[in-house]
Protein backbone atom coordinates (compact mmCIF):
# COMPACT_ATOMS: atom_id res chain seq x y z
CA UNK A 1 0.00 0.00 0.00
CA UNK A 2 1.40 3.58 -0.82
CA UNK A 3 0.12 6.86 -0.59
CA UNK A 4 -0.96 9.17 -3.43
CA UNK A 5 -2.12 12.33 -2.29
CA UNK A 6 -1.32 12.09 1.38
CA UNK A 7 -0.67 15.46 3.80
CA UNK A 8 0.75 15.69 7.25
CA UNK A 9 -2.41 16.87 9.77
CA UNK A 10 -6.22 15.57 9.60
CA UNK A 11 -5.90 14.56 6.29
CA UNK A 12 -7.25 11.15 5.47
CA UNK A 13 -9.34 8.63 6.72
CA UNK A 14 -10.19 6.00 9.62
CA UNK A 15 -11.32 2.90 9.38
CA UNK A 16 -12.61 0.86 12.27
CA UNK A 17 -14.73 -2.30 13.18
CA UNK A 18 -14.13 -5.91 15.24
CA UNK A 19 -12.02 -7.79 14.24
CA UNK A 20 -10.42 -5.69 11.99
CA UNK A 21 -7.12 -7.43 10.77
CA UNK A 22 -4.55 -7.45 7.67
CA UNK A 23 -6.91 -9.75 6.17
CA UNK A 24 -9.76 -7.84 6.14
CA UNK A 25 -8.14 -4.49 5.28
CA UNK A 26 -6.64 -6.16 2.00
CA UNK A 27 -9.91 -7.55 1.34
CA UNK A 28 -11.28 -3.59 1.53
CA UNK A 29 -8.23 -2.76 -0.52
CA UNK A 30 -8.96 -4.87 -3.38
CA UNK A 31 -12.37 -4.15 -3.47
CA UNK A 32 -12.45 -0.48 -3.49
CA UNK A 33 -9.47 -0.34 -5.98
CA UNK A 34 -7.31 2.36 -4.25
CA UNK A 35 -4.02 2.47 -3.07
CA UNK A 36 -3.86 3.38 0.45
CA UNK A 37 -1.26 3.47 3.56
CA UNK A 38 -1.15 2.85 7.27
CA UNK A 39 -0.03 5.92 9.30
CA UNK A 40 -1.09 4.07 12.65
CA UNK A 41 -3.11 1.64 14.40
CA UNK A 42 -4.99 1.33 17.77
CA UNK A 43 -7.60 -0.62 19.63
CA UNK A 44 -10.15 1.35 21.69
CA UNK A 45 -11.93 -1.76 23.93
CA UNK A 46 -12.72 -4.26 21.25
CA UNK A 47 -12.37 -2.23 17.78
CA UNK A 48 -9.56 -1.65 15.64
CA UNK A 49 -8.71 1.31 14.47
CA UNK A 50 -6.36 2.00 11.26
CA UNK A 51 -5.61 5.40 10.06
CA UNK A 52 -5.22 5.25 6.70
CA UNK A 53 -3.37 8.76 4.35
CA UNK A 54 -4.77 10.13 1.42
CA UNK A 55 -7.24 10.03 -1.25
CA UNK A 56 -9.65 6.83 -0.92
CA UNK A 57 -9.41 6.74 -4.94
CA UNK A 58 -6.24 7.81 -7.42
CA UNK A 59 -6.51 10.87 -8.68
CA UNK A 60 -3.83 10.27 -11.57
CA UNK A 61 -6.66 10.41 -14.71
CA UNK A 62 -9.45 11.80 -15.27
CA UNK A 63 -11.38 8.36 -15.06
CA UNK A 64 -9.92 8.31 -11.27
CA UNK A 65 -10.73 12.17 -10.59
CA UNK A 66 -14.50 11.19 -11.14
CA UNK A 67 -14.24 8.68 -8.98
CA UNK A 68 -12.32 10.50 -6.47
CA UNK A 69 -16.15 12.37 -6.02
CA UNK A 70 -17.53 8.72 -5.91
CA UNK A 71 -15.21 7.52 -3.13
CA UNK A 72 -17.06 8.39 0.20
CA UNK A 73 -20.12 7.12 -0.41
CA UNK A 74 -18.59 3.98 -2.10
CA UNK A 75 -15.90 3.36 0.26
CA UNK A 76 -18.52 3.81 2.98
CA UNK A 77 -20.69 0.80 1.34
CA UNK A 78 -17.81 -1.07 1.19
CA UNK A 79 -16.74 -0.86 4.59
CA UNK A 80 -20.30 -1.62 5.44
CA UNK A 81 -20.49 -4.71 3.38
CA UNK A 82 -17.17 -5.86 5.34
CA UNK A 83 -19.15 -4.85 8.54
CA UNK A 84 -16.59 -1.70 8.70
CA UNK A 85 -17.25 1.77 9.14
CA UNK A 86 -15.12 4.67 7.73
CA UNK A 87 -14.55 8.50 8.57
CA UNK A 88 -13.13 11.02 7.17
CA UNK A 89 -10.52 12.71 9.10
CA UNK A 90 -11.66 16.25 8.36
CA UNK A 91 -15.06 15.49 10.06
CA UNK A 92 -14.05 14.37 13.40
CA UNK A 93 -13.70 17.11 15.57
CA UNK A 94 -10.91 17.55 18.23
CA UNK A 95 -11.48 15.95 21.37
CA UNK A 96 -9.20 18.78 23.20
CA UNK A 97 -12.20 21.33 21.96
CA UNK A 98 -15.58 20.85 24.11
CA UNK A 99 -18.07 19.68 21.81
CA UNK A 100 -21.76 17.88 22.14
CA UNK A 101 -21.73 14.52 21.79
CA UNK A 102 -25.83 13.41 21.25
CA UNK A 103 -26.61 9.61 20.91
CA UNK A 104 -29.47 7.49 20.13
CA UNK A 105 -30.49 5.18 23.31
CA UNK A 106 -31.70 1.82 21.62
CA UNK A 107 -28.69 -0.57 20.16
CA UNK A 108 -26.69 2.73 20.50
CA UNK A 109 -25.82 3.76 24.13
CA UNK A 110 -27.65 0.08 25.10
CA UNK A 111 -27.19 -3.20 23.47
CA UNK A 112 -31.15 -3.60 22.89
CA UNK A 113 -34.90 -2.07 22.05
CA UNK A 114 -36.58 -1.65 24.88
CA UNK A 115 -40.30 -1.46 23.18
CA UNK A 116 -38.96 -5.19 22.40
CA UNK A 117 -37.72 -6.31 25.29
CA UNK A 118 -41.05 -5.12 27.40
CA UNK A 119 -43.36 -6.75 24.67
CA UNK A 120 -41.72 -10.32 25.38
CA UNK A 121 -41.87 -10.21 28.66
CA UNK A 122 -45.40 -9.19 28.23
CA UNK A 123 -46.40 -12.03 25.46
CA UNK A 124 -46.51 -9.21 22.86
CA UNK A 125 -43.38 -10.02 20.75
CA UNK A 126 -44.72 -11.52 17.54
CA UNK A 127 -47.68 -8.38 17.64
CA UNK A 128 -44.34 -6.00 17.93
CA UNK A 129 -42.69 -7.04 15.54
CA UNK A 130 -45.29 -7.14 12.74
CA UNK A 131 -45.44 -3.46 13.92
CA UNK A 132 -41.91 -3.04 13.05
CA UNK A 133 -42.02 -4.91 9.58
CA UNK A 134 -44.94 -3.22 8.11
CA UNK A 135 -42.53 -0.09 9.35
CA UNK A 136 -40.05 -0.87 7.50
CA UNK A 137 -42.36 -1.79 4.12
CA UNK A 138 -42.70 1.89 4.45
CA UNK A 139 -46.46 1.17 5.06
CA UNK A 140 -46.23 3.29 9.10
CA UNK A 141 -44.43 6.38 9.50
CA UNK A 142 -42.29 6.29 12.59
CA UNK A 143 -45.39 8.18 14.69
CA UNK A 144 -47.90 5.49 13.35
CA UNK A 145 -45.77 2.84 13.85
CA UNK A 146 -44.49 3.29 17.52
CA UNK A 147 -48.42 4.18 18.67
CA UNK A 148 -49.32 0.76 17.11
CA UNK A 149 -46.46 -0.94 18.92
CA UNK A 150 -47.10 0.64 21.77
CA UNK A 151 -50.92 -0.20 21.74
CA UNK A 152 -49.86 -3.77 22.05
CA UNK A 153 -48.58 -3.24 25.48
CA UNK A 154 -51.92 -1.65 26.55
CA UNK A 155 -52.57 -3.47 30.08
CA UNK A 156 -49.28 -4.85 30.79
CA UNK A 157 -47.87 -4.87 33.94
CA UNK A 158 -46.01 -2.06 35.12
CA UNK A 159 -43.21 -3.93 37.27
CA UNK A 160 -42.31 -5.68 33.46
CA UNK A 161 -40.72 -1.43 32.65
CA UNK A 162 -38.88 -1.76 35.68
CA UNK A 163 -37.42 -4.95 35.10
CA UNK A 164 -36.17 -3.74 31.94
CA UNK A 165 -34.70 -0.78 32.85
CA UNK A 166 -32.99 -2.70 35.94
CA UNK A 167 -31.42 -4.23 33.43
CA UNK A 168 -30.23 -1.81 30.37
CA UNK A 169 -27.07 -3.51 29.48
CA UNK A 170 -24.69 -0.46 28.14
CA UNK A 171 -22.58 -0.49 25.00
CA UNK A 172 -19.05 -1.87 25.56
CA UNK A 173 -17.21 1.08 26.05
CA UNK A 174 -19.91 4.01 26.47
CA UNK A 175 -18.84 4.80 30.55
CA UNK A 176 -15.81 5.20 29.83
CA UNK A 177 -16.37 7.04 26.84
CA UNK A 178 -18.43 9.45 28.98
CA UNK A 179 -15.93 9.77 31.60
CA UNK A 180 -12.74 10.94 29.08
CA UNK A 181 -15.60 13.11 26.92
CA UNK A 182 -16.53 15.11 30.48
CA UNK A 183 -13.19 15.32 31.42
CA UNK A 184 -12.47 17.17 28.42
CA UNK A 185 -15.11 19.65 28.86
CA UNK A 186 -17.93 18.14 26.75
CA UNK A 187 -21.56 17.87 27.03
CA UNK A 188 -23.35 14.57 26.05
CA UNK A 189 -26.52 14.00 25.83
CA UNK A 190 -29.35 11.16 24.82
CA UNK A 191 -31.79 12.09 21.54
CA UNK A 192 -34.27 9.15 21.78
CA UNK A 193 -37.73 7.94 19.74
CA UNK A 194 -37.79 6.06 22.81
CA UNK A 195 -39.26 6.40 26.43
CA UNK A 196 -38.43 8.80 29.16
CA UNK A 197 -38.70 6.36 31.61
CA UNK A 198 -35.37 4.91 30.03
CA UNK A 199 -33.89 7.42 28.91
CA UNK A 200 -34.07 9.44 32.16
CA UNK A 201 -32.25 6.93 34.22
CA UNK A 202 -29.65 6.13 31.64
CA UNK A 203 -29.02 10.11 32.08
CA UNK A 204 -28.55 9.97 36.13
CA UNK A 205 -27.09 6.60 35.91
CA UNK A 206 -24.02 8.38 33.63
CA UNK A 207 -24.45 11.73 34.71
CA UNK A 208 -25.51 13.44 31.09
CA UNK A 209 -26.02 16.31 30.35
CA UNK A 210 -29.29 15.68 28.78
CA UNK A 211 -32.10 13.39 27.80
CA UNK A 212 -34.78 14.21 24.85
CA UNK A 213 -37.06 10.96 24.59
CA UNK A 214 -41.02 10.13 24.73
CA UNK A 215 -43.00 10.28 27.47
CA UNK A 216 -44.81 6.74 27.86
Amino acid sequence: MMPLDYHAGRSGWLLYGRGLDKQRLTQYQTKLGAAMVIVAAWCVEDYQVIRLAGSLTPRATRRATRLAHEAPPRATRLAHEAQLDVAPLGKIPHLRTPGLLVMDMDSTAIQIECIDEIAKLAGTGEKVAEVTERAMRGELDFTASLRSRVATLKGADADILRQVRGNLPLMPGLTQLVLKLEALGWKIAIASGGFTFFADYLRDQLRLTAAVANEL
